[in-house]
């Protein structure tokens, strides 16, 4: 449960590093690339340690205590048993749990592909404000729909 545990905050902290540096600029591939392999890294250790919980939810609650009770060290995971064991009614077999979680990269691939589109730093015209408002607008993805709610209907045509 230790390795388990350590092995999983580690790669959380290497998705989180790649999320970031993805997230900075959409457009470089370097940390596209680093990004589809945290990606990779997160479900291969999602998959290894899938076994785990089916095995923990063969046992009785009452099982689960007397292991408390006789290993002291295990207390520190009694929220983690308590919650394996109240998803037991909603988890399939270990093969089946693995199996899903071998899908969750290509599961995600959507959600990436749409966030790397929308988000790829995309740049839009300026467009005239009518002449009782402001200097020229740039159009972004923040302020596109509120300048659709213009009440001037030319310039929400130009937008």
């Amino acid at each position: 449960l230790e390795l388990r545990e350590e092995i999983l905050r580690d790669v959380a902290k290497v998705s989180s590093y790649a999320s970031l540096r993805s997230a900075e600029d959409t457009r470089n591939q370097e940390y596209q690339a680093l990004q589809a392999k945290a990606e990779s890294l997160s479900s291969s250790a999602q998959s290894a340690a899938s076994f785990l919980e089916p095995e923990l939810q063969r046992l009785e609650a009452d099982e689960v205590a007397s292991f408390i009770d006789a290993e002291p060290d295990l207390a520190a995971y009694e929220h983690y048993f308590d919650d394996v064991l109240r998803m037991k009614p909603h988890t399939r077999s270990a093969e089946v749990e693995e199996l899903l979680a071998e899908l969750g990269e290509v599961a995600g691939a959507s959600s990436d592909i749409y966030g790397m589109l929308s988000n790829a730093d995309m740049t839009f015209p300026t467009v005239d404000r009518p002449a009782d408002d402001a200097d020229a607008v740039e159009i972004t993805q923040g302020n596109f729909t509120k300048l659709q709610k213009h009440p001037d209907r030319a310039f929400r045509r130009e937008v």
